[in-house]
């Protein structure tokens, strides 16, 4: 993001949803606030995923919260909690939250 976009994406809360795809960032979608985020990447996440890791940067306790929404629709599913390095967190910043899966296929 540029300054100017992180700037009014903060006034107006609009949150990014970013993609890693074939190796490279996407941006997927914006949202307004942080449950509609949390909401969409659930909404994201595979009926098939066998084990699914919510990332975040310094906020263990929306981590928290995050994987207990996925256990409910994902009760056949593995997961587990990860704070995300200094290397990429000081790119994303904190409180930057996230979802990784993996397919059983």
């Amino acid at each position: 993001l540029s300054n100017m976009q992180a700037v009014i994406g903060s006034l107006l809360n609009i949150k990014p949803i970013i993609g890693l795809i074939d190796g490279k960032l996407i941006a997927m979608d914006r949202v307004r606030g942080k449950k509609k985020a949390l909401d969409l990447m659930i909404a994201k996440i595979p009926s098939d995923a066998k084990r699914i890791n919510v990332e975040h940067v310094e906020d263990s306790e929306a981590a928290e919260k995050l994987k207990r929404l996925i256990e409910i629709k994902f009760k056949n599913s593995d997961v587990s909690i990860h704070e995300i390095g200094p290397v990429i967190g000081s790119h994303i910043g904190p409180k930057a939250i996230g979802v990784g899966y993996m397919l059983d296929r």
